[in-house]
């Protein structure tokens, strides 16, 4: 497809992106996500969108992209700390409750993560080197320093946080009633102490 006339790429691009994050912050579901919604709601002819994008998933994945770097840069920090600890209970606890407070800020975009990941049958390709690979390594490294776990176990723990604690966090109210009954649902306080002591007891700390 030949490039739109008297396009700037970048600032396009930019405006695409932006559209969709709009739509999805006011319907605050990505299904309602279509080509010819987003290109509207940027000013742009559907050709032009599809110029930029092929597909929604390739648009999905770029509103994506502000979010992981903002996780790269929380991980990148959290790795720091606990390289400079020898506190291991107190790192756990702290680098957990980062996590779930990002969650929680993050919460929209963490849906469409876990949305996207499900669909796709796993991380997107262009993601996978850095929190797959690099990420998920060095921090097998540091916990090894903090625990007994073998570095399987502890590649496997951390995956299992990744997945799980997104979903646990964006339980719905109706979910949450059914998985607590109706009358004894913990504040979100009570949830992430529960979850910090599960992780300190599967370390043994």
């Amino acid at each position: 497809m030949a490039r739109p006339k008297e396009s700037d790429s970048a600032k396009t691009h930019k405006q695409i992106v932006e559209a969709a994050l709009e739509l999805l912050r006011e319907k605050r579901d990505p299904s309602f996500l279509s080509m010819r919604r987003v290109a509207a709601r940027a000013g742009l002819s559907p050709s032009t969108l599809q110029y930029y994008f092929t597909s929604k998933e390739a648009l999905l994945e770029a509103c994506l992209d502000g979010y992981h770097e903002r996780l790269s840069l929380r991980v990148k920090a959290a790795l720091t700390a606990v390289a400079t600890t020898s506190d291991t209970r107190r790192m756990v606890e702290a680098t957990l409750r980062s996590f779930i407070a990002f969650i929680r800020e993050e919460e929209l975009l963490v849906a469409l993560r876990v949305m996207t990941t499900a669909r796709r049958g796993g991380l997107h390709p262009s993601r996978q080197a850095e929190f797959l690979g690099s990420f998920v390594r060095e921090a097998v490294a540091l916990l090894g320093q903090h625990s007994a776990l073998e570095p399987l176990e502890a590649r496997l723990l951390i995956h299992g946080l990744t997945l799980s604690l997104p979903r646990i966090l964006l339980m719905s109210p109706e979910e949450q009633a059914g998985l607590h009954g109706k009358h004894d649902i913990p504040s979100q306080a009570e949830l992430d102490d529960a979850l910090v002591r599960i992780v300190l007891r599967i370390l043994k700390h």
